[in-house]
């Protein structure tokens, strides 16, 4: 029997190259800028009503239904809740509101809750950067209240 073996080497080698790049973008920011503040309103007891903050104008102005009345601002001014955006000029964002959010009475006796909903932005549902790479939106919101000082985190 004979055997053959035969041995074989290549030193042959494939090189490639290929070029990583990205685009690197100013990350999106959200400032907080001013709290939504309805005043001062008078509420009846045994009738529901609402108070819508309409936020356009400077202050914001507000207008009241059923149980609801707006006695004069001592004090206090009413505001929208304002916010601004930055990130990269021409990119755009999309704004997510909550449907309804339930805030507490942070005087008196306590415990009392106000219902704020209906909520609608400027701009909405989308914002576009502008050349600075900045935009503000304002919230919009009707409530039904109970007496006092009420006020909360998640608006």
């Amino acid at each position: 029997m004979m055997l053959f073996l035969f041995s074989s080497t290549s030193f042959a080698q494939v090189t490639a190259h290929a070029t990583a790049m990205a685009d690197i973008v100013t990350p999106i920011n959200l400032t907080w800028e001013a709290d939504l503040n309805f005043a001062n309103v008078a509420v009846q007891a045994a009738v529901a009503g609402t108070v819508k903050l309409l936020p356009m104008a400077s202050p914001a102005t507000r207008q009241a239904t059923a149980g609801c009345t707006l006695p004069v601002n001592t004090g206090t001014t009413p505001t929208a809740a304002q916010f601004s955006v930055q990130g990269e000029a021409t990119y755009t964002y999309s704004i997510t509101l909550p449907t309804t959010n339930t805030i507490k009475n942070q005087t008196g006796t306590g415990g009392e809750t106000m219902i704020v909903n209906t909520f609608t932005s400027s701009p909405t549902p989308t914002g576009l950067l502008g050349p600075g790479g900045r935009t503000s939106f304002v919230f919009n919101c009707r409530a039904s209240a109970d007496s006092g000082n009420t006020s909360g985190s998640n608006v």
